[in-house]
């Protein structure tokens, strides 16, 4: 997964050994107000709604997506970005060459 130009981050819960049971992305017209308290870990008073609206008119106006992991154990991770896009490992490594540092295929051991 690659997320240009990230606005908020949520992750919690993410360990070894959880299963992703899902993982999708949805564009700034499906982004619900249950998103924007996780995202931006807002209180539950009077003003949420506010700020709810004012999440959600923002990724309107910027027209942002998000990505939505679901793993197992109460785990989230959700991310609002300008772009999102999801590639197989083959595709990544063709795209960006595992040119990140200790990024990229395997090299067998020399024992």
């Amino acid at each position: 997964m690659v997320a240009e130009g990230t606005e908020a981050l949520a992750v919690d819960g993410v360990k070894a050994g959880n299963i992703i049971f899902d993982v999708s992305t949805r564009g700034h017209e499906e982004i619900l107000p249950e998103n924007a308290n996780v995202l931006y870990e807002l209180p539950s008073n009077s003003v949420e709604k506010q700020h709810q609206e004012f999440v959600i008119a923002k990724a309107h106006r910027e027209n942002l997506s998000l990505l939505e992991i679901n793993p197992s154990y109460g785990a989230t991770c959700l991310v609002l970005a300008s772009s999102i896009r999801l590639f197989s490992y083959h595709e990544w490594l063709k795209e960006y060459g595992g040119t990140w540092s200790g990024v990229g295929p395997r090299q067998p051991s020399q024992t």
